[in-house]
């Protein structure tokens, strides 16, 4: 066999060697600066034990203890040989206010030496599961009895044991792994926004509308080659079940449970991308949640028998705070609020008044999380916290051009408002001047919001 022109200069043996090491690499989907790595995976039943409110709908006024999908926390924890531990949780449920997270990140610190940068606890923000304490705090229109508000509190102490419980389980059962990433796409998602004329008039499908429909997917396999845990991503609401509906993780929990059905043995999270422009294309029947939940499922499984890229960097983490500036109202616009007969516009608008009269000021800024991992060029994860639009992923996927793959991730550590873009500013609507009511900020997003919190990402993640 006659060698390649390249070749030409490999005359002594130990150059012969080391080409029949870099062959045997390639062969085997290794390299030769490949950090070896250790994955852990764990799942923890969440779902609570007595009635309590479920979030995500206002008009929701009683409690409920009827289960038709369980809740979960799942988790991942990722070591490189010589390197600092990683965790990553996703869990059913609305959305965990940062209060909620920083006490979980300081238990991880304490008790298994988590550095905060290497803790993440995203969220499916299913509209059926449980209410937090600390989380949308103006949502509902009946506000809790002191009994439900008891209830809300047991719950809220319960999913944080249980997250510290995953967390462990999943690092307790660190053992040699191989990572690897593959990205497909689903159709369920459609942009949510109706625009004529410019302006926002209303929710609905629109198919011209932004929107991010990929799904990014990490699988861990054994060094023998046995499928050991998977992270998936999907842009989209939770949102297939109304407000009748009872406890269940919607898509995002029917989809992971496929997938640990279809591959026993395997945990799989599954976390959302910047979604919160979009719903899925159909909604109101539970039939239609396990439709879409087996659509994401099968792309998964799809996109496991495909050649994926391995990732062989061992990630490094950041972790910082921007702080997105608010438009605060006037004192007057403030007083109109407070006549509103709308419930949450009007107890919003009290709270303000209350302040204001007692000689306070609103605030005009919010400490927003922000979080990336970086493995090397071959994949940047970001996590933002809050709502976050379709915009911010596909910006971010043109600007992070240094890295083969971007995976962002939204509704993580912290869920405290809806974070729109530049462009939604003149539309206006429910996401970019109503829904703040219900998570009791102010006003909206300053113009430069957008610039501020993309330039603090690309600063993290460019920290490699």
């Amino acid at each position: 066999m006659s060698l390649p022109v390249s070749y030409a200069g490999l005359r002594s043996p130990m150059a012969w060697f080391c080409v029949g090491i870099a062959a045997a690499l390639a062969v085997f989907g290794g390299s030769a600066s490949a950090v070896e790595m250790e994955f852990g995976f764990a799942k923890v039943d969440v779902t609570p034990t007595e009635p309590v409110r479920l979030s995500g709908y206002g008009n929701r006024a009683t409690p409920t203890s009827t289960v038709v999908h369980r809740l979960y926390a799942r988790a991942m924890a990722l070591k490189p040989a010589g390197g600092e531990a990683s965790v990553l949780v996703a869990v059913d449920s609305i959305g965990c206010p940062a209060v909620f997270t920083e006490k979980i990140a300081e238990r991880l610190k304490d008790e298994r030496g988590i550095a905060r940068e290497r803790f993440v606890l995203s969220t499916t923000h299913s509209h059926t599961t449980p209410h937090l304490v600390g989380g949308l705090g103006n949502l509902f229109a009946v506000e809790l009895t002191e009994e439900e508000s008891a209830a809300a509190e047991r719950y809220t102490a319960a999913l944080a044991d249980g997250i510290v419980k995953v967390a462990g389980e999943a690092l307790d059962g660190l053992a040699p792994g191989r990572l690897a990433f593959g990205q497909g796409e689903v159709e369920f998602a459609v942009n949510r926004r109706v625009i004529q004329d410019g302006k926002w008039t209303g929710f609905g499908e629109t198919e011209e509308g932004s929107v991010d429909r990929s799904v990014p997917m990490l699988r861990v396999l054994s060094p023998e080659g046995e499928l050991r845990g998977l992270v998936c991503n999907y842009a989209c609401h939770c949102t297939t079940l109304g407000p009748a509906d009872a406890i269940c993780g919607d898509w995002a929990g029917y989809a992971a449970s496929f997938l640990e059905t279809d591959r026993p043995g395997t945990v799989a999270l599954v976390t959302i991308g910047c979604g919160a422009d979009a719903n899925p294309r159909a909604r109101g029947a539970r039939e239609t949640a396990v439709k879409y939940g087996r659509t994401l499922a099968d792309e998964v499984l799809r996109l496991l028998g495909t050649n994926l890229d391995p990732i062989e960097s061992a990630p490094q983490a950041a972790f910082d705070h921007v702080e997105l500036p608010i438009e605060v109202p006037t004192e007057e616009a403030v007083r109109e609020l407070a006549k509103s007969d709308n419930p949450q516009t009007r107890r919003h608008g009290e709270r303000m008044l209350a302040t204001l009269e007692a000689g306070g000021t609103l605030r005009d800024n919010y400490p927003v999380p922000v979080q990336t991992w970086r493995f090397g060029d071959e994949l940047a994860m970001v996590f933002l916290a809050g709502e976050v639009v379709s915009d911010y992923s596909l910006r971010l996927k043109r600007e992070i051009d240094d890295a083969k793959h971007v995976w962002v991730t939204a509704y993580a550590n912290d869920v405290m408002a809806y974070v729109v873009s530049k462009r939604l500013r003149p539309e206006g609507g429910y996401e970019v001047d109503f829904s703040m009511i219900y998570y009791g900020l102010p006003g909206r997003w300053a113009e430069n919001a957008e610039e501020l919190l993309v330039g603090k990402i690309l600063d993290l993640v460019e920290k490699k």
